[in-house]
């Protein structure tokens, strides 16, 4: 990261290192909310490798399916944040360990007692990852496990738009719980004037069981089959949103793995994303259970 919002990665005399990722960020908010959480990943044999996992076992997540890879490296992100908290990503992410994981690589027996498997989209950038998240998420659809996924679309981590839209649109079919932005609901339905209740029905009707639709400030739309209820955002003084849709749906699934309403899950995963965005990182902004109270 850039050492302050506001400050621009070229004007930076440092740079601070901080430990993130959409699905690392999701699985420490759920350790942080008392929740039991596998992550599935790689990393790169390296300095920054061994960060990663020492950061993630101090938060309590079960890393023993991320593999360590000597012939790749840890994957890095440049981050810039405005003075207005939003952000701007320089990935530098070739030959990333995490995105060589193969389905040789994953154990599916990593699902057993598992209440959700959660995926985002990065994963699906090259084949052979592509292939390890498919096959978790058959695996999960066979044996009862939701397959939560969040629809984020980082333009910059895929080669092309077209191979992103193809891939997230697919997983878009496989999956139970569905979280996107305003404005991914739109790209993804090619609706770009469509209103957050028409994006979440449009969504359900292609095999979600809820789909919540997040609008920053104006807060967010929850929708299943029939039902649409809109969540009022709380009042924060913004710093930086990375990490307010991890901490959003990592606070959602924990409540959910609780067996709690889906209005009280979601009154909570509003409450941590609108925190998140108060600190400066991503798995350092994430809060824990007393603040989300």
């Amino acid at each position: 990261f850039a050492p302050r919002p506001g400050v621009a990665i070229a004007d930076a005399d440092v740079l601070v290192p901080m430990v993130g990722g959409a699905p690392a960020n999701v699985a420490v908010q759920l350790a942080r909310l008392g929740v039991p959480v596998r992550f599935v990943s790689a990393v790169g044999n390296d300095p920054f490798g061994a960060r990663v996992l020492r950061a993630l076992q101090a938060e309590g997540v079960d890393v023993r399916a991320v593999r360590r890879r000597a012939d790749r490296r840890t994957g890095v992100t440049l981050v810039e944040v405005g003075a207005d908290g939003e952000r701007r990503f320089f990935p530098f992410r070739e030959n990333s360990a995490d995105l060589s994981i193969a389905p040789a690589d994953v154990d599916l027996r990593v699902l057993r007692g598992a209440a959700i498997l959660h995926t985002g989209t990065v994963s699906l950038r090259m084949p052979q990852a592509r292939a390890a998240t498919r096959a978790l998420v058959r695996e999960a659809r066979a044996c009862g496990v939701m397959v939560s996924l969040d629809g984020n679309l980082r333009w910059g981590m895929f080669p092309s738009r077209t191979l992103l839209l193809r891939v997230a649109r697919a997983a878009l079919r496989q999956a139970d719980i569905v979280k996107a932005t305003r404005e991914e609901a739109r790209v993804l339905l090619e609706a770009p004037r469509a209103q957050d209740e028409e994006l979440a029905q449009r969504m359900l009707a292609r095999g979600p069981r809820l789909v919540l639709i997040t609008a920053d400030a104006e807060g967010t739309l929850v929708a299943t089959q029939g039902i649409a209820v809109h969540v009022a955002a709380l009042p924060v003084v913004a710093v930086d949103a990375t990490g307010a849709g991890d901490a959003f749906v990592g606070a959602l699934a924990a409540e959910l793995a609780r067996g709690a309403s889906t209005l009280a899950a979601l009154r909570r995963a509003c409450a941590a994303g609108a925190l998140s965005t108060t600190v400066l990182g991503a798995i350092a902004s994430l809060p824990r259970r007393a603040d989300v109270e």
